[in-house]
């Protein structure tokens, strides 16, 4: 129980040292405005350019690796697991 306490401990310093940069961008998302004017292309107002899109691409690349990261250790708990049943049926 311990090392899943501490391998959780590790991956959240390590998912909190790589979202320390982006509180600026998390506090001009909370405090944006409009500039009344309207992308001719999208019709969004450049606002969501300079305050929201800054903050929704990280969040997305991080839901993004958080997800990888979630697969590749599953698969290789997973994997382990077999591995380990194998070998205990292979032995016993």
């Amino acid at each position: 129980m311990w090392v899943r306490v501490v391998i959780s401990a590790i991956f959240g310093l390590i998912g909190g040292v790589g979202t320390r940069s982006e509180w600026n961008n998390w506090i001009l998302l909370l405090h944006r405005t409009n500039f009344g004017t309207k992308d001719p292309i999208n019709h969004l107002d450049i606002g969501f350019y300079v305050f929201e899109l800054p903050f929704l691409r990280f969040l997305i690349g991080w839901i993004f690796a958080a997800v990888v990261v979630t697969i590749i250790l599953s698969c290789s708990s997973t994997t382990s697991t077999v591995a380990s049943t194998c070998r205990s049926r292979a032995t016993g």
